[in-house]
């Protein structure tokens, strides 16, 4: 196994000199092993990444197993590779020897990060330029004037045709005038002002959307005198707007394929590896024949360390990426993850799925929804204080909703934005998953009345 393995399997000695290395070593920097075996390994390490490199193997040599970490390992060709590391002391005798370490290059993974980073980057900070006009409606002589910038927005040249509310209305995309026209007669009606967006078509054809307000004007006898406002160009806004969202959506999808990729990685590897030693050790453990033999109580603990170990890393398969979600559907990856969250956190909850069937959903969204009730129930059990959790999934005919109820401590909606015991990030994740599917979120919460998180979503083709 350590001859074919694809990740780079090494021993240190105490002083840090390397006493064994695989063959895929050779393939990933270039160097022959000779030239490293019996060679501290200081000098291959980049010197930035030096002293976390010295500090793990300190660790390491004191009996601590330290978490992943990273460090740049130097190639031949005077170049760099990215290296993801697991290390473990290494015992002989009860006695710590040295270290055994494995491996993985994720050289490629961190340039495409980097990228996507970048690319994040120079979207958040691009900057689009305003396009506002005014106009004003006097009531009384029913005359129109636009601003030059207006005529612009709507493709004219200033002056090119007279201002009226008929011109104006004509300019509006066909699908949309019932909508503005409502919006007017409703603000002389009610003399109110106005919001609304909305789309224009060009005299070439082109479309644009613009942001329309409106607000109405009064004399001392309340009487309307005047109807004005702005309008927007807000096109560049739309398209950085669904830039964002598509971005954001390929980033999510890029993290689930991450995670799906690390829990498979776990189980198919490093599991089999673990149950391979354990197997191993039962074997060693048959052929003792003292059993009161220190051996043989080694034998047993690590035996029992080993179980441990594999136990925790299929729990963290599970964490990353819930395998019912992938081969039972989002009905019964629900219903599981509330009989997981009722017996881990003691909070008695009722799961409904009605009249829902996995066929009806895109992968992606199957995975957002179970993503929202996961951070849903989470929110829950660190900040609700709640004894009861109902968790309901419906069908529409055209769209899924999600409720999640608790009746917990509740909260002050309006102080939302300012807590710091990390709920409101909860919530903003949920609401971000939800914007990305195209539905609708809402909360409402009451202080010692629980809170209800609603979710609508249309529903997607299921992709092939």
């Amino acid at each position: 196994m350590i001859e074919t393995a694809r990740d780079v399997i090494y021993t240190l000695s105490p002083d840090g000199i390397i006493t064994s290395l695989n063959p895929i070593f050779e393939k990933l920097t270039g160097w022959n092993r000779d030239e490293w075996l019996g060679q501290h390994f200081a000098p291959l390490v980049h010197e930035d990444d030096l002293i976390v490199a010295a500090e793990i193997l300190t660790k390491v040599l004191q009996g601590d197993n330290p978490t992943i970490f990273e460090l740049r390992i130097k190639t031949k060709e005077n170049g760099f590779m990215i290296g993801e590391f697991i290390t473990t002391p290494r015992y002989q005798g009860g006695q710590i020897i040295g270290a055994l370490g494995i491996a993985r290059d994720i050289t490629a993974r961190k340039i495409a990060e980097q990228r996507l980073r970048e690319s994040e980057h120079q979207l958040a900070t691009a900057q689009q330029i305003a396009r506002i006009g005014s106009w004003e409606w006097d009531i009384s002589s029913n005359t129109v004037h636009w601003s030059d910038e207006l005529y612009k927005i709507y493709g004219l040249q200033p002056g090119q045709t007279t201002a009226t509310y008929e011109s104006y209305i004509e300019r509006v995309h066909p699908d949309d005038r019932s909508i503005v026209r409502r919006n007017v007669e409703r603000a002389l009606q009610e003399k109110r002002s106005y919001r609304s967006e909305y789309r224009i078509v060009h005299p070439d054809g082109t479309v644009r959307t613009v942001e329309g307000r409106g607000e109405v004007v009064v004399d001392e006898k309340d009487s309307i005198i005047k109807l004005r406002g702005t309008c927007q160009d807000i096109t560049e806004h739309k398209l950085a707007d669904e830039a964002v969202r598509s971005l954001a959506k390929r980033v999510v999808e890029a993290q689930e394929n991450e995670r799906r990729r690390i829990a498979r990685d776990l189980h198919d590897n490093i599991c089999q590896r673990l149950s391979a030693v354990k197997l191993h050790l039962s074997a060693l453990e048959t052929g003792i024949r003292n059993k009161q033999s220190k051996n043989y109580v080694q034998i047993q603990n690590l035996k029992r360390q080993v179980g441990r170990t594999i136990k925790e890393v299929r729990g963290i398969s599970i964490e990353l990426r819930p395998t019912t979600l992938d081969d039972l559907g989002l009905p019964v990856a629900l219903q599981l993850l509330c009989r997981e969250f009722e017996k881990t956190f003691s909070i008695a909850i009722q799961c409904s799925i009605d009249g829902v069937v996995k066929e009806m959903f895109d992968v992606h969204q199957e995975t957002a929804l179970y993503r929202i009730a996961q951070e849903g129930l989470m929110n829950i059990a660190k900040h609700a204080q709640a004894k009861k959790v109902t968790l309901s999934l419906a069908s529409q005919p055209s769209s899924i909703s999600m409720m999640i109820q608790d009746n917990g401590k509740g909260f002050d909606q309006s102080k939302l934005s300012s807590r710091k015991d990390g709920s409101g990030f909860g919530l903003m994740n949920i609401k971000e998953r939800a914007l990305l599917l195209g539905g609708s979120f809402k909360i409402s919460s009451e202080k010692n009345r629980g809170t209800t998180l609603n979710l609508e979503i249309p529903i997607l083709a299921k992709a092939l």
